[in-house]
C-alpha cells in the first residue's frame, strides 16, 4: 500500500486527514539481541493485560479494509484518528460512499468528492461507488460533477453504483451509465418524477453485459424497462420497487430473483426460483392480475405475494386464481406466503393452491382487513376467516410439515371449516 497523502490538502470544516503512520526504522535491521528469561505473571495481572489489548488493531489489513469499506468516506477518514492501524486506510478502501446530506452546502460536497478520488491510492481498486444527494432541488448537483467522478472511477476496476439523485441528474447521466459495460450491480433511485404515470423513457444504447443484479426505485415506461432487462443477458436478481404498469414483458433466462409491485408478469424466466410480488390499490377489474402473476412464475421455490385492495371498494372476489385460466402445477414451490384479505372464494383458492403444489412444505397465511367505507356493513363480516395458530391469532396461519401427507390433510380440513360460502 502506498503511502498517505499530505494531510495539508483534504480538509473541511470539521474534517482532518492524520499524518501517514510511522515506520520503524530499525524494521530490516540485523543486529543480534539477547532475550532474558521473564518471571511467571500472575493471573491477576494477565487479565488486566488482556483487557488492555487493542484487538482491532491486531486484525490482518484485509479485514480492517473490509471494515473501512462499510462506512461513509468522511466517516472512514476520521477513523484514521482511532488507531495507528487506521491511518491512510480510507485510500485504500474499495468503496467510495459520498453522501451529500453530510455537508450543510453543495459547493463543500463537490470539493471534497473530488478531493476523496485524487487522494486515493492508485494501486488500490475501486470496487463500489455511492452517491447520495440531497432531496431538495435548490441543493441539486451539477450532473458534470457526478460524470467526471464516474469517468475518474472506472479505470479503477468500479463493479457496483449505488445513485440516489434527483430526477433531473439522474435522467441526464442515464446514458453514461448505461453503457458501463463493467458494471455487476446497478442500484438507481429517485425521489420525484416529473413525467406522471407515464414513466421515464430509457436511451436506446444500452450496454450492460456483466450486470447480475438490477435494483431500480423509478417510475420507467414499460416498453424501457423490458429493453433494460433484455440487455442485460446474465441478470439474476431484479428489485423494481415503484414500477406501476399493469404488464410488462420480462425476457430474463437467467433470473432467479424478482421483486416488484408489478400487476402482471409475461416473458421467458425458466430459471425463476425466488419472487416476491406486491400487488397494491387493485380494484375488482384488476383483480385477475394475480392469478397472471402466479401463471408466470410456476417454476419459482419460494413465493411470496402481497395483494390490497383499493380502499374505495370492497373486495369479495377471487384475487389469488384466475378463474378463465387453468391453474398451473407448481413442482418446485417449497414456501408459499400470502398477505390478503381472505374472504371464503379466497381460502377456496388456497386449497386449489395446495393441490397444485405438490412439494410444498411451509405455508404462511396473513389476513389484511380492507378500509371499509360502507357504514352499513359490520365489522364481523370482514373479520378473518382464518384459523387460529397456536396463539390464538385470528390474523395469521402458519403450515408446516405439508409434505407429510397427514398434515396436508389436516390442514385442508382446517381450511374447509372457515368455508361459508353463500348462495
Amino acid at each position: 500500500m502506498s503511502s498517505s497523502p499530505d494531510p495539508t490538502i483534504l480538509h473541511s470544516e470539521t474534517l482532518t486527514l492524520p499524518p501517514p503512520p510511522f515506520m520503524a526504522d530499525d524494521a530490516t535491521s540485523t543486529t543480534a539481541t539477547i532475550s532474558w528469561p521473564e518471571k511467571e505473571k500472575t493471573t491477576a495481572t494477565t487479565a488486566t493485560e488482556e483487557k488492555k489489548r487493542d484487538r482491532l488493531a491486531e486484525l490482518p489489513e484485509h479485514l480492517l479494509l473490509r471494515i473501512v469499506s462499510f462506512l461513509p468516506t468522511h466517516v472512514a477518514v476520521r477513523l484514521s484518528l482511532l488507531a495507528r492501524r487506521f491511518r491512510g486506510l480510507w485510500a485504500s478502501s474499495p468503496s467510495l460512499y459520498l453522501d451529500r446530506s453530510s455537508l450543510r452546502r453543495t459547493p463543500r460536497f463537490v470539493l471534497l468528492a473530488d478531493r476523496f478520488l485524487s487522494l486515493r491510492d492508485r494501486s488500490a481498486p475501486l470496487r463500489r461507488l455511492r452517491l447520495c444527494s440531497d432531496y431538495s432541488a435548490r441543493h441539486l448537483l451539477d450532473p458534470l460533477d457526478p460524470i467526471s467522478w464516474l469517468v475518474r472511477s472506472r479505470p479503477l476496476g468500479l463493479r457496483h453504483l449505488h445513485l440516489d439523485l434527483h430526477h433531473e441528474t439522474l435522467i441526464y447521466l442515464l446514458p453514461f451509465i448505461l453503457d458501463f459495460e463493467t458494471l455487476e450491480s446497478l442500484s438507481l433511485s429517485t425521489f420525484s418524477n416529473p413525467y406522471g404515470d407515464k414513466g421515464i423513457v430509457l436511451p436506446d444504447t444500452i450496454r450492460l453485459d456483466r450486470l447480475r443484479r438490477l435494483s431500480l426505485y423509478l417510475l420507467l415506461e414499460p416498453l424501457s424497462l423490458s429493453r433494460l432487462v433484455a440487455s442485460a443477458p446474465v441478470l439474476e436478481d431484479l428489485n423494481l420497487r415503484d414500477v406501476r404498469a399493469k404488464q410488462v414483458d420480462l425476457n430474463a433466462p437467467n433470473l432467479k430473483s424478482l421483486s416488484g409491485p408489478l400487476a402482471k408478469y409475461e416473458g421467458f424466466m425458466p430459471s425463476l426460483r425466488r419472487a416476491r410480488v406486491t400487488l397494491s390499490d387493485l380494484t375488482a377489474e384488476d383483480a385477475a392480475a394475480v392469478g397472471c402473476v402466479i401463471q408466470s412464475v410456476a417454476n419459482v421455490s419460494e413465493l411470496k405475494i402481497r395483494v390490497s385492495a383499493c380502499w374505495r371498494q370492497l373486495l369479495p372476489v377471487r384475487l389469488l386464481v384466475d378463474e378463465e385460466r387453468s391453474l398451473p402445477t407448481f413442482p418446485n414451490l417449497r414456501s408459499l406466503f400470502v398477505y390478503t384479505s381472505f374472504h371464503e372464494i379466497n381460502i377456496r383458492d388456497m386449497i386449489t393452491l395446495l393441490d397444485h403444489s405438490p412439494v410444498l412444505d411451509s405455508l404462511d397465511l396473513c389476513h389484511s382487513s380492507p378500509y371499509i367505507n360502507d357504514k352499513k356493513k359490520k365489522a364481523k363480516d370482514w373479520q378473518s376467516k382464518l384459523p387460529r395458530n397456536s396463539s390464538g391469532n385470528y390474523q395469521t396461519a402458519c403450515f408446516t410439515d405439508l409434505r407429510v401427507k397427514k398434515r396436508r390433510t389436516e390442514a385442508v380440513k382446517l381450511l374447509s371449516k372457515r368455508l361459508k360460502i353463500k348462495e
